[in-house]
């Protein structure tokens, strides 16, 4: 029996290594082939892998190409292409056949999750590392490095953080799971980072606890924090990290300009008509994402300022409607009620409206864009080019040129001829190229362009030019001349400069950003996690440096010449202090000197009558009065520009002495020259100017009441004596003579209390 039993143990044994094996073997088996995926041979050279791959990510790309396999087919060329790519990889691969980027972790837990004999119990359990390497969201570091980092300037990309045996990370995993389609349907990228396989993940990201969730949006790393993990937090975090400049408010007062800035962006208007005060969450997702190619704006149907722009283009004020602007502003190009409409109806809405009807030729990639490639003839486009100089843009020939592109859609379909123009000085060599005839009198060059690879076109000039107001000839002479071309040998044509490229500076600030982003997270690795690299170092050193220059700086650590000094100077300073005490103890009375005197010793004498008057106007009046932190007594004097300084010296020597530290009162003053109205409408009663002049109220914004100081002697009747007659400047000097003693009796409540409503609107 005892034989039988090591036999059976040995049996199991056996059984479970060949199970082992065979799911290995099952996972490599079904890897894809990088090879005949991007379509190249084993001995390609890597610049005709990196251009195999260019095209069919052109091709395949979800955004671009609407077939339901596309996102899986980009996913195999995207990985296809980090294999290739890597001379590492590329090589296990030619030798094994497979790429295993685990592979220390697989040989350390090759047998985890059963024991061997002699444990007393036989469990199987197989890691979900091993079946996440062929999960298209899984995230690698080449994946995050060359594809998501790149694309979360138009996309933001939320990442799961996960491991094997994470128990807290099975709930959010399967959370995840079902909320993974919501997000990307919203124009949100996802993944999942694998902690236990992917560590280098962890580490660029600079998160290490799991489950985490994070959110990327223009290669920088925000964790989410909220304790509950739903579509709508998560889509209410993103929206919040959003750049707000990329949706501009649009009433009455903007709407010509930002309608007519096609010209200087070259790109189309987006403009939002909606009830709410600011724009939903997905309209901020789509405005980041197309942000590049269109303007976008919104204008609240419900604001005053903003009528004349509604009824202009028909909009009733309960309708949410999408417009798009192209050249023509005074009419949109396109439509769309989106009240029910879905995301990804706005999405493709969008995306079919991304280009002006005749846009500006800025940068190469747009150049590929509007003019794709079309190697063969069956399947040629062509696209009709304007030539003319900057001070020519939108001249007359050029307003022509648009008119025929807004209504060449039979002359499009038939061809497939797309519109464009390009400026002369801005873009020389690309013409030069061309070798571009001179125009007859009163026209403009244009060229018609067929490319049929990465470089290379067709181009020919077209007879006669464009004319400057006969459109309608100019377009029939087009379509026949199109029907009829003849091409000669192809060009090679130079790349585009791109007009919009940011400058020398900007372009150097990005760096130095990006390098202090990395050496600080590598500082962090270091201190927290004990990683370390030879950038931690050398700027922990750095560091370390720098602060010791800052301490020197601001005198935390003295030199020792200069400690003397100072402590023979504070020594100087106590006797002088000591002896002016002993000298007021004796009956000797001294004036009090104004902030900034110094007595005979050099010591200078502090003017501790210092009192701090916000000014009570329309920018601090929420936080003052509508909602006050505090339940505080706003005090406010009421002063005009030419009595301010004297009633300001004033006030100051009434409240200093009494109650400079009293928590409870708030002191203010508002300008009677701009804010008399407020002053009428809270006392209900036409005043002046200068019968307001030095009144005080003591608000208390909470429990809406206040109580009215009126200056001395506001309404006695002057002596008749001119020699007793005060002047103007020595009667604000007395005005406010009383005022401590009417304070206190407003903390003792024993003042009347004058009730209100709601306080006034201040404009």
């Amino acid at each position: 029996m005892a034989n039988m039993g090591k036999i059976s143990t040995i049996i199991k044994t056996s059984l479970t290594v060949y199970l082992v094996v065979f799911f290995d073997f099952v996972v490599v088996c079904g890897s894809i082939d990088p090879y005949a995926t991007l379509g190249v041979s084993r001995s390609a050279s890597t610049k005709e892998i990196k251009k195999s791959y260019k095209q069919l990510a052109r091709e395949w790309h979800p955004d671009k190409n609407s077939d339901p396999g596309a996102g899986e087919r980009f996913m195999e060329i995207q990985n296809s292409y980090e294999i290739l790519s890597d001379e590492s990889k590329r090589s296990q691969y030619d030798q094994y056949g497979y790429v295993d980027e685990n592979e220390s972790q697989r040989g350390d837990n090759m047998f985890r999750g059963f024991q061997f004999p002699g444990g007393g119990s036989y469990s199987f359990k197989f890691s979900s590392g091993g079946g996440q390497r062929s999960k298209p969201s899984r995230v690698t570091l080449g994946k995050l490095q060359s594809q998501i980092l790149p694309e979360s300037y138009s996309k933001p990309f939320l990442l799961l953080l996960t491991g094997d045996w994470c128990f807290s990370c099975m709930r959010v995993e399967s959370l995840w799971d079902q909320i993974k389609t919501d997000l990307e349907s919203a124009g949100l990228g996802s993944g999942k980072v694998n902690a236990d396989y992917d560590y280098n993940v962890l580490r660029y990201l600079g998160v290490y606890r799991k489950p985490s969730v994070v959110v990327i949006i223009q290669e920088t790393v925000y964790k989410y924090e909220g304790n509950e993990i739903s579509i709508e937090h998560l889509k209410r975090f993103v929206a919040d990290l959003l750049p707000s400049s990329l949706i501009t408010r649009v009433n009455d007062n903007n709407a010509a300009s930002f309608l007519g800035q096609f010209t200087a962006t070259n790109k189309p208007s987006v403009l939002l008509f909606t009830r709410r005060s600011t724009p939903s969450g997905l309209y901020k997702l789509l405005a980041f994402k197309f942000h590049n190619k269109m303007n976008f704006g919104f204008v609240q149907t419900t604001d005053s300022q903003s009528i004349s722009t509604i009824s202009e283009f028909d909009i009733q004020w309960k309708q949410r409607e999408l417009l798009i602007f192209k050249e023509n502003v005074e009419s949109p190009a396109e439509e769309l009620e989106i009240s029910n409409v879905k995301a990804d109806k706005l999405n493709d809405f969008l995306s079919s409206n991304q280009h002006l009807y005749a846009p500006r030729l800025t940068s190469q990639p747009l150049y590929e864009e509007l003019c794709p490639e079309t190697p063969y003839s069956h399947s040629k486009s062509y696209c009709v080019v304007l030539c003319l100089k900057q001070s020519q843009v939108m001249s007359q020939t050029h307003q022509s040129f648009i008119h025929v592109a807004m209504t060449s859609g039979q002359l499009s379909d038939q061809f497939k001829v797309k519109f464009a123009y390009i400026v002369e000085e801005k873009q020389a060599a690309f013409i030069r190229n061309l070798k571009q005839p001179e125009p007859s009198a009163g026209t403009l060059s244009v060229f018609v362009l067929w490319r049929i690879d990465d470089r290379r076109a067709y181009t020919q000039w077209f007879p006669g030019g464009w004319q400057r107001d006969q459109p309608d000839t100019d377009k029939t002479n087009l379509a026949n001349y199109l029907a009829s071309i003849k091409w000669s040998k192809a060009k090679e044509l130079p790349e585009l400069n791109d007009e919009f490229a940011p400058n020398i500076i900007s372009r150097l600030f990005h760096y130095l950003v990006q390098m202090l982003k990395s050496g600080f997270r590598s500082v962090w690795d270091l201190f927290a996690y004990g990683s370390f690299n030879e950038l931690s170092l050398i700027l922990t050193v750095g560091l370390i440096y720098l602060l010791c220059l800052l301490l020197v700086f601001f005198g935390l650590i003295v030199p020792p010449k200069k400690r003397e000094e100072e402590e023979r100077r504070n020594s100087e300073e106590r006797e002088d202090y000591r002896e002016g005490n002993r000298q007021q103890s004796e009956g000797e009375v001294r004036q009090r000197r104004p902030a900034g005197s110094s007595n005979s010793s050099g010591y200078k004498q502090r003017d501790e009558r210092k009192l701090n008057i916000q000014w009570l106007s329309s920018r601090t009046y929420d936080h003052l009065i509508r909602n006050p932190q505090r339940s505080q007594i706003l005090l406010v004097l009421l002063v005009t520009d030419e009595t301010k300084s004297t009633l300001f010296r004033s006030f100051l020597r009434e409240v200093c002495d009494d109650f400079p530290q009293c928590k409870v009162l708030l002191f203010s003053y508002l300008n009677l020259n701009s804010q008399l109205r407020w002053c009428e409408e809270l006392l209900a009663k036409e005043c002046s100017k200068g019968q307001m002049v030095g009144t005080v109220l003591a608000i208390r914004p909470s429990k809406k009441y206040f109580s009215l100081f009126t200056p001395k002697d506001r309404d006695r009747e002057e002596d008749n004596d001119s020699l007793f007659q005060l002047s103007e400047e020595e009667k604000l000097e007395t005005a406010l003579d009383g005022l401590s003693m009417w304070l206190g009796q407003l903390l003792d409540g024993g003042l009347p209390k004058h009730s209100v409503e709601k306080w006034p609107e201040m404009d």
